[in-house]
């Protein structure tokens, strides 16, 4: 049933989901509550799983006529097609291991927040972006956030390479995609 806080897992307002968990997370290790984890989880690596209507044998897939994106849990369809909230994962790969902190955003409400976090090395820093809201029919287009970094290893005059990575509506979401091709029965990867 399509709700206003999961109108999709396949689709790009899962992947805030994700980094907005993280961003919790990562605030309770800053804070001394805990130890930072060695790994994230999430419900389902693939759409192949057994869980339609008890247990007949039936899967996800059968059950949704095998429709390639099917509002189900996974982080990849069956088809292999990584979906925006694998690509958030991806995102969270190249973050650091240590936090620093990071003011201005929405904090624990919903709308524009984010983290960063600096390499072990004190070379490079990443810094996750995100807009997230509860209720996904919100868009949140007006929101304008200033966020503030503290403590950054770099001096002024440093020279800088940035690296920009996106999941949105038209960026790392293969659902949009498919919807725009009208929804094919056999999408690939291409």
């Amino acid at each position: 049933n399509t709700v206003p806080n999961c109108m999709s897992m396949d689709n790009h307002r899962n992947a805030p989901f994700v980094a907005k968990v993280v961003k919790l997370i990562i605030n309770d290790c800053i804070d001394g509550k805990y130890l930072y984890p060695d790994v994230l989880s999430y419900w389902s690596i693939s759409d192949c799983f057994d869980e339609w209507w008890g247990n007949n044998g039936n899967s996800y897939m059968e059950g949704n006529n095998y429709k390639p994106f099917g509002q189900v849990f996974g982080l990849i369809n069956y088809q292999g097609i990584k979906k925006a909230a694998f690509n958030a994962y991806a995102m969270l790969h190249k973050m650091g291991t240590i936090g620093l902190q990071m003011t201005g955003g929405s904090g624990d409400a919903d709308g524009v927040d984010g983290f960063t976090t600096v390499s072990a090395d004190s070379t490079q820093v990443a810094v996750m972006v995100y807009s997230y809201y509860n209720d996904l029919t919100t868009t949140g287009a007006d929101d304008i956030v200033n966020l503030t970094i503290g403590k950054l290893p770099f001096s002024n005059g440093d020279k800088l390479t940035v690296n920009h990575y996106r999941v949105d509506s038209l960026h790392s979401n293969p659902y949009g995609v498919w919807k725009k091709l009208n929804s094919p029965v056999t999408p690939s990867t291409a």
